[in-house]
């Protein structure tokens, strides 16, 4: 399970995920229409981070949201769960541009754990 999406970034605000189904919606309020757009909310970057997040290859030029060029140098965390690491599974991972043209990314997975074992499958 996902627990938790954040950034180093303070234009960007943490995600908090629960046990069971987190929709992801967008706000509306008082004065919106049926007809208003609820493009740019950011529901589709949410999947592309956490797909970034958990090994997505990104490349310079393409429509991926880690490829976008404000996002140079903002580290993302995701956080969830992990057979045996109590506190979860920390992947963080920094988009940035290299030299030759393609947008990489330092990935660091960091287990909270000090007995993690790999599942088994039955």
């Amino acid at each position: 399970m996902l627990r938790r999406l954040t950034a180093d970034d303070p234009r960007f605000k943490s995600l908090l995920f629960t046990p069971g189904l987190n929709p992801v919606v967008s706000d509306t309020t008082p004065e919106s229409q049926r007809t208003d757009s609820r493009n740019g909310a950011g529901k589709s970057s949410l999947v592309e981070l956490v797909h970034f997040l958990l090994g997505a290859r990104v490349t310079n030029g393409g429509s991926h949201v880690a490829a976008h060029r404000a996002l140079r140098g903002i580290t993302f965390e995701l956080v969830l769960d992990w057979t045996g690491a109590h506190d979860g599974l920390r992947v963080r991972r920094r988009a940035w541009v290299a030299r030759f043209g393609s947008t990489s990314g330092t990935g660091l997975l960091r287990p909270s754990c000090s007995d993690c074992r790999p599942i088994t499958p039955e």
